[in-house]
C-alpha cells in the first residue's frame, strides 16, 4: 500500500472534503519534472517535489516511467520555450498510449502562453501560474480524477504574479488601512484590492 493509502485521520481532516472523496489512487506515484530557465524556477520546482513528496510521490529520472510529468518552464529565453514544446511534443504519444499519465506545465512560460499551450499540446492537463504553484497537487488530483471517469479536461491556474495566489494577504493589506498614516487624506486612484 502506497504512502497516499495509508493517510491517518489526522492528516484527512486537513484535506477538504471533496478531495478526500475524490482522489484517485491507483497510480504509481513516480513523478518526472523538467526545469528550464533560471535559479528560480529551479526553487520553484524543488518546492513543488517537496508537497509532492510529502503526499507520497518519488521522483524518476525516467520520464516513461512516470504517470505524473511536469514542465517548469521559463519565457525569458527563446531556446528553453523550444526545449518544452520539444519535450511536450514527445509525450504526446506516451499520453495516449497510457491515459493515467497527468501532464501539467507550470512556471512564467505557461503563465505567459497558456491557451498557446494548450494549442499546441492537447495532452497538457493543465498550466499552472509562478503564484499558483501551491495549486499544482489539487490539479494532478483533479486530472486523475477526471482521467479515472474518461473525462478530458483543462485546468488553468494562472495570476499576473507570484503573490496573486494569496487572497488573505490582498484582504488583510485592505482592512489593515489606518487614515492616521495619511493625515493628509488625499484622494488617489489606487485602492488596496
Amino acid at each position: 500500500m502506497s504512502q497516499v493509502d495509508q493517510t491517518s485521520e489526522s492528516e484527512s481532516e486537513f484535506l477538504p472534503a471533496e478531495s478526500q472523496a475524490d482522489v484517485v489512487t491507483d497510480h504509481n506515484h513516480k513523478l518526472y519534472i523538467e526545469t528550464v530557465g533560471c535559479q528560480m524556477n529551479m526553487l520553484d520546482s524543488e518546492l513543488v517535489v517537496a508537497d509532492l513528496r510529502k503526499r507520497g510521490y518519488e521522483l524518476t529520472r525516467d520520464v516513461k516511467e512516470a504517470e505524473t510529468i511536469l514542465f517548469n518552464t521559463c519565457s525569458v529565453r527563446e531556446h528553453a520555450e523550444h526545449k518544452i514544446y520539444s519535450s511536450l511534443g514527445r509525450l504526446r504519444y506516451g499520453a495516449r498510449k497510457n491515459p493515467k499519465k497527468v501532464i501539467g506545465v507550470m512556471g512564467c512560460m505557461a503563465q505567459k502562453d497558456q491557451n498557446l499551450i494548450f494549442q499546441k499540446a492537447p495532452q497538457v492537463d493543465f498550466v499552472v501560474g509562478t503564484g499558483q504553484l501551491a495549486q499544482v497537487a489539487s490539479l494532478i488530483d483533479k486530472a486523475r480524477v477526471n482521467h479515472s471517469q474518461n473525462v478530458r479536461s483543462r485546468e488553468l491556474a494562472v495570476g499576473l504574479g507570484r503573490k496573486d495566489g494569496k487572497l488573505a494577504e490582498i484582504t488583510n493589506s485592505f482592512q489593515s488601512y489606518d487614515p492616521l498614516r495619511d493625515p493628509e487624506m488625499r484622494p488617489s486612484p489606487y485602492q488596496a484590492l
